[in-house]
């Protein structure tokens, strides 16, 4: 895919997807090839080919990757971040979207916020940076903008069984609630780009179904210090990459001091614990 200028694309409500933007990923890590990624991605975390095979190393990996680190301070996401959030800001949550050519894996039509608890919704938003090309080919992102559904949050139905979907609890939007196909927009990128998308807005990807072409991406989920965690009861951490928190809501993470140090693996395992209690909360209250 031949790189493009930077672009500005704004789908009809401006909370559903904010400017698209060009981030050099030359000025982050050395220059990788699409299948260096993916060989990256499956050293550290394994295959990356199916539901069964996804550890939770995938999840907060700037807690023991300094790489992860310095995308997600680079000034040039920030800079986007903090025209729609403001100049103090955390990040809450990573999380590598991995999926290899030629297979079924997919993102089912959601919203980020249907079991995160923060509140409030408005404050926080995803970052979702392509460090391969994202086509339509390969899986990549859809969105729907927030016009349609007037920025609400909508059910969600859960379908565990299905090995092909990514997201944890199996959850995808009730059709009778949005017809997803008939009003979402693919936003392929290239390389280096990113998109910035609000907490409630409904996006999905499709299988990757080219024969050599990885799409491998990295979600980032950048929060006001004043949004507080109000499901589960555990106290969760969060990184300040902007400004300062005046709030206490959240533990600061420290800066991991090198790759897969003791004391970022020890605190990826307390924080991906509470994320388990936090998250599975409503699955608990909705089964007794």
């Amino acid at each position: 895919m031949r790189m493009r200028k930077p672009l500005l694309t704004i789908l009809p409500d401006s909370r559903c997807n904010f400017p698209l933007t060009i981030i050099t990923l030359h000025s982050l890590t050395p220059y990788l090839t699409p299948t260096a990624y993916l060989t990256l991605y499956e050293e550290a975390f394994g295959p990356a080919s199916d539901v069964s095979n996804l550890t939770d190393k995938r999840f907060q990996s700037h807690l023991y990757l300094p790489f992860v680190v310095a995308i997600m301070s680079t000034e040039a996401i920030l800079k986007q971040v903090r025209a729609v959030l403001g100049p103090d800001l955390l990040v809450w949550f990573t999380e590598w979207h991995v999926k290899r050519p030629a297979s079924s894996s997919k993102y089912t039509p959601h919203q980020d916020s249907t079991y995160a608890g923060l509140v409030p919704a408005e404050d926080v938003v995803t970052v979702w940076v392509a460090l391969t090309e994202a086509t339509r080919t390969n899986g990549c992102l859809e969105f729907v903008p927030m016009t349609e559904y007037h920025g609400e949050q909508l059910p969600h139905v859960e379908e565990p069984g299905d090995s092909t979907n990514l997201l944890l609890r199996g959850q995808r939007i009730a059709s009778e609630h949005l017809d997803f196909t008939a009003k979402a927009v693919p936003v392929e990128l290239c390389p280096g780009e990113a998109t910035i998308h609000a907490f409630r807005c409904v996006h999905a990807s499709g299988p990757n179904r080219s024969d050599a072409s990885p799409r491998v991406g990295l979600a980032i989920r950048y929060m006001k210090p004043s949004v507080r965690q109000m499901q589960g009861g555990r106290r969760e951490g969060a990184m300040l990459v902007s400004g300062q928190d005046d709030f206490g809501h959240f533990d600061l993470q420290p800066l991991p001091s090198e790759a897969w140090d003791r004391g970022g693996l020890a605190l990826h395992a307390r924080e991906m614990e509470a994320m388990r209690v936090n998250y599975m909360e409503s699955r608990r209250k909705e089964t007794g």
